[in-house]
């Protein structure tokens, strides 16, 4: 399992170039890259996928009736994929209408899925077998400017880690979903739609993304989409201090199904202490909130001295870790010495 931090310093978050959003998008290579399993958190975050499907699958899950295809397409990527990269954790089994995936966890207990429980669902099968969140996308019905430029709108989803508003969103353009980001709509939008009319199937794409969580509670809302001082809200009204905060990363994915041609997007949804992320995931953080502007700085969850807080925490993590880099390097230039010049 490759580490939040990895995809946070390996992209390009947030604003790299003062007042200026970048998609930070990157050719992805490597299939293994595709859906990231942590086997050690696999059975706690499918629980709580599992608990809220069952006490609000209308908030969770959304599709339109025109998405079946594009949704039993990326089911059959995912019987695919999953038992080729982690055979330990995935048995596909049975022919047919008959066929069923398990899954096995670290501790050796199982759970198993009929694949014809979800015929009419196949994109939740997915989301009950992996950590990720998932949108499908289709080429809107209202023409974009150019043929190089078409709208793409969510025709299908689960989620349970990333975003909200499903029914809100269900047959929007990537503009709507994105409406509460400063700025996309003027800096991004139209080369986020040249991009998805470009993609091919063989050529898929990743991102990531992150934010200040005020917990480590992945379904607590991070991004403020409800609103200016949504995550406040959510915390009681109280903000927590910098070092309290969680990093809440996304790494993201984008792939063109050959036969439908929709497009699948995947989101893996990351949390960590703020505290303990390191010093290259600090000094891409650093960069990033530094080059943000104060609207898009409250979107992320540090409005005004909040943001001042997290790059001095920022700039504590890297002076220490450059500290015991110095310290390690002198240590190791004293013990090759020769005997004598000690």
């Amino acid at each position: 399992m490759v580490g939040a931090n990895f995809w946070l310093a390996a992209g390009k978050p947030g604003q790299d170039v003062p007042g200026k959003l970048v998609s930070g998008i990157h050719r992805l290579y490597e299939q293994g890259h595709f859906l990231l399993v942590d086997p050690q958190q696999l059975a706690t975050e499918l629980a709580l996928k599992e608990e809220a499907m069952a006490t609000k699958p209308h908030v969770v899950f959304a599709a339109e009736e025109r998405s079946l295809p594009a949704q039993q397409e990326s089911l059959e990527l995912f019987l695919e994929v999953l038992p080729a990269y982690y055979p330990d954790l995935y048995r596909l089994e049975g022919e047919g209408a008959a066929r069923s995936v398990t899954i096995t966890f670290p501790d050796g207990a199982e759970k198993s899925y009929a694949l014809a429980d979800f015929a009419d669902r196949p994109l939740e099968l997915c989301g009950r077998l992996v950590q990720e969140d998932f949108a499908l996308l289709r080429v809107s019905d209202e023409p974009g400017p150019h043929p190089q430029e078409a709208k793409h709108v969510m025709t299908a989803a689960s989620v349970c880690f990333s975003f909200h508003g499903l029914a809100e969103k269900l047959g929007t353009t990537t503009l709507s979903i994105h409406a509460p980001v400063p700025g996309f709509e003027e800096q991004l939008e139209k080369l986020l739609n040249r991009t998805f009319t470009a993609l091919q199937p063989d050529k898929p794409i990743w991102r990531n993304n992150w934010a200040a969580a005020y917990t480590g509670d992945l379904t607590m809302p991070s991004y403020n989409v409800g609103g200016p001082g949504a995550q406040l809200d959510a915390m009681g009204g109280t903000r927590p201090p910098a070092e309290a905060l969680w990093l809440k990363t996304e790494y993201q994915t984008l792939r063109r199904l050959p036969r439908s041609k929709a497009i699948l997007f995947t989101i893996r949804t990351m949390v960590q202490p703020m505290s303990e992320i390191g010093g290259e995931a600090a000094r891409v953080l650093h960069k990033s909130l530094s080059g943000m502007t104060p609207s898009l700085r409250e979107y992320k969850g540090v409005p005004g001295e909040a943001a001042d807080e997290l790059l001095l925490l920022l700039e504590g993590i890297m002076a220490a870790e450059a500290e015991e880099g110095v310290v390690a390097a002198e240590g190791a230039a004293a013990a090759a010495a020769p005997v004598s010049a000690r």
